[in-house]
């Protein structure tokens, strides 16, 4: 299963791994280009960029999914139901808790690939650029 345009000058493994490089050669956080979820997905067969490659929305989808699904579960389970929570309300709740945080984490995550300088995914399909041009000094 893909979500992923193809890109015909190389193939995806070759491309996620010069991504994996560069994020190591430009100090990039190892669990923050690789969260749990991802790892959990692409064990599944899923194909997925580091994360830092992802676009916005897809960073908003991911992370809002996840997240509404495991805060509103919990949440039911530890609070609201004993509170007598309308589940409607509940429901409602967790998912605009859930696009908060995927939106603030497709922020932030946006906001550390200019810091780190990182190029876009499709620059990193060209076989005939440089894999170490792009070398922090």
């Amino acid at each position: 299963m893909s979500f992923l345009p193809t890109t015909p000058s190389m193939d995806f493994e070759q491309q996620r791994r010069r991504a994996i490089d560069l994020l190591e050669r430009k100090g990039y956080p190892r669990r923050a280009a690789d969260p749990r979820h991802y790892v959990l997905l692409r064990a599944l067969g899923v194909k997925l960029r580091p994360f830092p490659f992802e676009p916005f929305w897809r960073i908003v989808a991911w992370n809002a999914a996840w997240f509404t699904l495991f805060w509103g579960f919990m949440m039911w389970f530890w609070r609201w139901r004993d509170e007598g929570m309308v589940v409607a309300a509940a429901v409602i709740v967790s998912l605009l808790t859930g696009l908060f945080f995927g939106v603030s984490m497709a922020c932030h995550t946006a906001y550390s690939r200019r810091k780190h300088g990182l190029p876009s995914w499709e620059s990193l399909a060209t076989p005939s650029a440089s894999p170490h041009a792009d070398r922090n000094p």
